[in-house]
């Protein structure tokens, strides 16, 4: 079916939870827009760009529960209230069949209004992971796409192991190599800065075969402990250190003179604390919280520390919990680093490969690490990959 005969609304009827259902899978701005359009009762004069939306993902297609505000028809004087107002069957959203993601379908992430936004948000934070087929982003656009949902970490940043000179870099000790051999464990962003990251958004500019990406979900993970692991995790902490994680793996990059390093991450302050549980901010909901970077539990020594995450992660990283995407050109996704953990997949790197990273800045009242008080960037002038 064509795009335009697909997007075409049938009548709304009502459901038989009283709302109205949208007999179509229309995209997100036309969806928007047909809600602007039949909301003729609203106790508003003009439909709001914000509205309560819950996404319905456990039948398919997942639903779009829309909600407005409208007065209380048993007590026109009452204050008004939200209600569910409409349901959307959501045919553009593709879960993974994971345990979480989805890739969403004609969606122009470019000309996204405000209501429109504020949906795809929705469905950020119900699946952690959104892929979008075809966007074709600039640098400058996925950055503009990126602060809608924060500040940024740092801009659109090249993962590539093609050099200035066009030529692909495969040196074992060449640091790009060594950094783009870092991404294959798995890890959550900056955790070993001060703020860890609340989410990215990454792009397929030369995709090179088998260079896939895998997510793995940490709430899921968590609600998969038995109580007594969840009683031990509680209240333990771990440092994170990215000195750690690429020195245990013999993938530190060149040091400077002075002994240290000139790249992103490397910072010689104190390694960051962070809880092994972690309560999410937007959606309330527990997740663990580790990956590669996390060492020196409290109350282990360092080897019993070490067993005792690669045992966690090895856990929490099963089949049911992970999805393995492979890129084509021009995709974009987002996810969420607060629930997410991820890894790049080992390719033959003398394959050419060009990705772009937009790092999101967490929220400081969520994301500082436990023995910081200043969220203050850190390396901000420092090369950030290779």
């Amino acid at each position: 079916m064509a795009r335009n005969e697909r997007s075409q609304c049938l009548p709304l009827t009502p459901s038989v939870s009283g709302c109205l259902l949208l007999a179509c899978g229309p995209d997100f701005a036309e969806s928007i827009r047909t809600i602007r359009a039949v909301i003729t009762h609203s106790a508003s004069p003009k439909p709001p760009d914000h509205f309560p939306v819950t996404i319905l993902n456990t039948v398919s297609p997942p639903l779009l529960v829309i909600q407005m505000l409208v007065p209380s028809p048993e007590d026109p004087q009452a204050p008004n209230h939200y209600s569910p107002f409409m349901v959307l069957p959501m045919s553009d959203i593709e879960p993974t069949g994971a345990s979480f993601g989805a890739v969403v379908h004609n969606v122009e992430l470019r000309s996204l209004d405000a209501a429109a936004f504020h949906v795809i948000h929705e469905a950020w934070l119900e699946y952690g992971l959104l892929i979008f087929p075809g966007q074709f982003f600039s640098t400058a656009e996925q950055d503009t796409f990126a602060r809608r949902f924060g500040d940024l970490e740092f801009k659109a940043t090249p993962i590539t192991n093609i050099g200035a000179d066009a030529t692909v870099r495969t040196n074992p000790d060449d640091d790009v190599v060594k950094a783009t051999r870092g991404t294959h464990g798995w890890h959550h962003d900056s955790t070993f800065m001060p703020l860890q990251a609340k989410g990215a958004v990454f792009s397929a500019d030369i995709p090179a075969e088998g260079a896939d990406t895998r997510w793995a979900d940490m709430r899921g993970a968590y609600d998969a402990l038995d109580n007594p692991t969840r009683d031990l995790l509680r209240g333990l902490t771990a440092k994170h250190s990215l000195l750690y994680s690429m020195g245990r793996r013999d993938l530190l990059p060149q040091a400077n003179e002075h002994g240290g390093y000139d790249k992103y991450g490397y910072h010689g302050q104190e390694a960051p604390v962070r809880p092994l549980i972690k309560v999410h901010p937007d959606t309330g909901r527990p997740n663990l919280l580790a990956g590669a970077h996390a060492h020196d539990v409290s109350g282990m020594d360092p080897v019993e520390s070490e067993k005792f995450l690669d045992r966690l992660h090895n856990q929490a990283c099963l089949a049911a919990r992970v999805y393995q995407h492979e890129w084509t050109v021009g995709e974009t996704c987002i996810w969420d680093n607060r629930r997410l953990m991820h890894q790049g997949v080992p390719f033959d790197m003398t394959l050419p490969r060009r990705m772009w990273h937009t790092r999101i800045a967490g929220d400081p009242k969520s994301e500082l690490a436990l023995n910081y008080s200043d969220p203050s960037p850190v390396d901000a002038d420092k090369p950030v990959f290779g």
